[in-house]
């Protein structure tokens, strides 16, 4: 009796076996699981196209957002720069006009005169200014070549007997 009962519990298991089987096998050469896998890899790609639409989005946030960072750095540049200048313009208020319009018309003669004694102003024009070191060297440079100025000089003095009214 044992032997029947262990040779049916057999029989009804392989049964059962050979029809989950059979089952799984029409459910693998079906076009349905074949059609179930391809709609779960369309839904893939799809999520797939939107992640990488969202990381074009972000790569283009980040690119204009470090654009206005450096628009910002060299707007902040320019500003502190311009700071700089208005403070050292503040200097310039405390100097007496009248000995300062004095300084610039002297300077301004000896340069239409050619007189090399408008290079000893540049120092006080300097000064008075608050001028930095490439401004001064505009001011220094003179639009006159040094040899003409040199004779200009020398001729200068000869000169002002013609100019009338000096």
């Amino acid at each position: 009796m044992w032997r029947r009962k262990k040779r049916r519990i057999i029989i009804q298991s392989a049964r059962v076996l050979v029809g989950m089987f059979q089952s799984r096998f029409e459910e693998l050469t079906s076009n349905d699981f074949i059609t179930h896998l391809a709609e779960q890899q369309a839904l893939r790609e799809v999520e797939m196209k939107k992640h990488h639409l969202q990381v074009q989005d972000v790569n283009q946030s980040l690119a204009e957002v470090q654009k206005m960072l450096q628009m910002s750095y060299a707007q902040e540049k320019v500003l502190k720069d311009r700071i700089r200048e208005l403070e050292s313009s503040q200097g310039r208020t405390h100097v007496a006009g009248d000995y300062l319009k004095h300084v610039v018309l002297k300077y301004i003669e000896y340069c239409q005169k050619g007189d090399m004694k408008s290079q000893s102003l540049v120092p006080v024009l300097s000064t008075l200014l608050n001028l930095n070191s490439q401004e001064r060297k505009l001011v220094e440079h003179s639009s006159v070549p040094s040899p003409l100025l040199h004779i200009n000089q020398a001729a200068g003095a000869a000169g002002a007997w013609f100019r009338p009214g000096e």
